[in-house]
């Protein structure tokens, strides 16, 4: 039924919603860890995080005549925010959060590129800080394109709402999954026909009932082999023949 395809597709993108959400917290996780690996002289680090951040606060404090303990401090309460930023968009479903979000990462890539950072100068780098590099970039990629993700996914929900509204429907709860209710033959089922476009067609009431009790006659289902042209003419002579005796009775 289009009730089913609406929850469905509504719990999809409040999955999507979540995932992007997440992107928040393991920055924040990140970034928190890499401070305190930074400052007990271990020298391995998480390639995610807000690593523009890390880079001038953290590693590079002393260049732009900041305190190293103001500077795990200034780090560590960004790292914060950004995890309430991953409350207000994993639980409150803020459009602007989102955004922001994006906007966020997208500064850190291009932080990563600026001559200063030296992220895309390799030369003379071992392997591993150069791949530590890319690494680096690619999270910040994905994270811009899962919190991108979870902008739009917001946009589909809202129109889905509004869908069911215009038919009149019941509101679709948040986290309402359509198929928790279903056993694995017909979870599996319907989505072998979901992807054919059948959903309606399947698991409509009133189709069932038509099922169990239309019954096929098999004598009509093929028409009557066509007979030889030479028995079919002789039939038909006979038919004009026997026409034309019972008119002739009839005008005497």
């Amino acid at each position: 039924m289009e009730s089913m395809k609406l929850r469905k597709d509504r719990y999809g993108y409040e999955q999507r919603i979540k995932n992007g959400g997440l992107v928040f917290y393991v920055c924040t996780f990140a970034t928190i860890v890499n401070v305190l690996l930074y400052y007990v002289d271990f020298y391995v680090k998480f390639p995610v995080g807000l690593h523009t951040t890390q880079y001038w606060f953290v590693e590079h404090c002393t260049d732009i005549g900041m305190n190293p303990w103001v500077g795990a401090g200034l780090t560590t309460l960004i790292a914060a925010g950004v995890a309430v930023a991953g409350y207000f968009a994993r639980e409150k479903r803020k459009y602007y959060v989102f955004m922001a979000g994006a906007l966020i990462f997208s500064m850190d890539i291009l932080g990563i590129f600026t001559p200063d950072a030296q992220i895309i100068s390799f030369a003379g780098e071992d392997m591993l800080q150069t791949y530590d590099k890319m690494l680096i970039l690619l999270f910040d990629v994905y994270g811009a394109f899962m919190l991108f993700s979870g902008y739009r996914s917001m946009r589909k929900i809202n129109e889905i709402d509004a869908k069911v509204k215009e038919l009149g429907m019941t509101p679709i709860p948040a986290d309402d999954n359509p198929l928790k209710d279903m056993s694995k033959s017909e979870r599996e089922a319907y989505e072998k026909e979901s992807k054919r476009g059948l959903v309606g067609k399947m698991f409509s009431p009133a189709n069932k009932a038509e099922e169990s009790v239309v019954s096929i006659d098999h004598s009509a289902a093929w028409p009557e082999p066509a007979q030889s042209g030479k028995k079919a003419k002789a039939e038909r002579i006979a038919r004009e023949d026997a026409q034309a005796a019972a008119e002739s009775e009839q005008a005497e």
